[in-house]
């Protein structure tokens, strides 16, 4: 073990440069009507599934804001929970919202038929909608080259999805069937949302591969901008995930676009496809602190975003632990700028313990401690001190 004041892959020199400058913390958003969503039991809405918690957002959204309390057991989630300003979804230790896991196709359909007939529809559910994807191995199926088909169920009968329109081309058995879904979504310039206390299960399976980026996260924070202008409208302000344990997602488990002050803190999460916690184009000002992390492509990617705070993570066997890059196709100035990496533990990362790209400028990166080394492309416009090294 060695105690490194600045280790860049032979650099040895810096210049330095000041913090990164912080915003202000979120405003509080336990205000409003407490709401009460139970399985079963005394309470403002009854059920096991999405559809109850998307009845108190509604209420909530009247009020102008709202806590809603999520009683204990595993609601199972199709539709995705869109969240609105001021409101807060609260659970309990034996809280889980879960995403419906992917199934796959016993046989064949034709070209025209109107069902599909999968392994296990037992999580499946009429008037939802659902993706089909090749067999694993195949990018697009064999006639009509379409990656994909998104379709309607209309009913179930014994495992047999009957669907609201004719299939345009066969599909082949083994093909996987599954809901776009994330589990929650936010959107336009919603503030001051936050979710607490809750279990997050992606619902993958480890037999059925399924696209994810995007879709399948366990919260995706997505404000209104392109890559050539930046945002476009007010960007989303003060999401906040606090004491969540986020598991098993095919997309990542917190993804952040174009959002301000948001905060992922005291989280645990775990088997993720993607990555862990990404603070995504045009984010600043936002904090990762005090989680754990584990068994995901990378602990925090922060991919330009600017002025926020990486802090007192313990990320143990990602691909990467910490990763700061720019994007080619965004060519705003001060993107990936003062960003603030301290105080980490990085353990068994599978490539690098902490990276920042080109054009990844003033960020200082100090107090950690980090298996897998630190690279850093412009050396001479960020700090990197007072770190150690395994």
């Amino acid at each position: 073990m060695r105690t490194a004041t600045a280790v860049i892959l032979g650099v040895a020199s810096l210049i330095c440069v000041g913090r990164a400058s912080r915003g202000a913390v979120a405003a509080d958003a336990d205000s409003g009507p407490l709401i009460v969503v139970v399985q079963a039991g005394e309470g403002d809405f009854t059920g096991t599934d999405e559809r109850p918690i998307a009845a108190a957002i509604a209420k909530a959204r009247k009020a102008g804001g709202g806590t809603i309390q999520v009683g204990p057991g595993e609601y199972l989630v199709r539709r995705e929970i869109r969240l609105a300003d001021g409101i807060t979804i609260r659970g309990t230790p034996q809280t889980v919202l879960r995403l419906a896991s992917p199934r796959v196709m016993q046989s064949p359909a034709k070209q025209g038929q109107d069902f599909i007939v999968v392994d296990d529809a037992a999580e499946l559910a009429a008037d939802t909608c659902i993706e089909i994807f090749p067999p694993v191995g195949m990018e697009t199926f064999p006639v009509g080259g379409a990656a994909k088909y998104s379709v309607e169920i209309r009913e179930i009968e014994q495992g047999k999805l009957i669907l609201s329109q004719q299939l345009p081309h066969p599909i082949p058995a083994k093909s996987r069937v599954g809901y776009r879904s994330n589990l929650f979504f936010v959107g336009g310039s919603t503030r001051n949302v936050r979710l607490q206390d809750l279990t997050l299960d992606g619902g993958r399976n480890r037999q059925i591969p399924m696209p994810g980026h995007c879709d399948r996260c366990a919260l995706l924070a997505h404000g209104v901008w392109s890559y050539e202008d930046g945002p476009t409208a007010p960007p989303i302000e003060g999401v906040e995930l606090l004491n969540c344990r986020i598991r098993n997602c095919y997309g990542r488990a917190v993804a952040m676009y174009s959002v301000v002050r948001g905060k992922v803190q005291d989280c645990l999460i775990e088997d993720i496809d993607d990555e862990a916690i990404d603070l995504d184009h045009f984010c600043r000002h936002c904090e990762v602190s005090h989680n754990t992390v584990r068994r995901c492509q990378s602990g925090v990617t922060i991919n330009d975003g600017s002025y926020c705070l990486v802090r007192g993570n313990r990320l143990e066997h990602c691909g990467v632990g910490v990763t700061v890059w720019w994007w080619h196709g965004c060519p705003q100035e001060d993107l990936n700028v003062e960003n603030l990496i301290e105080n980490n533990v990085i353990v068994s990362p599978a490539r690098t313990g902490i990276s920042l790209g080109k054009k990844c400028l003033r960020n200082r990166v100090t107090g950690n401690t980090v298996e897998g080394g630190i690279t850093v492309a412009e050396p001479e416009s960020n700090v990197v001190e007072g770190n150690t090294l395994r």
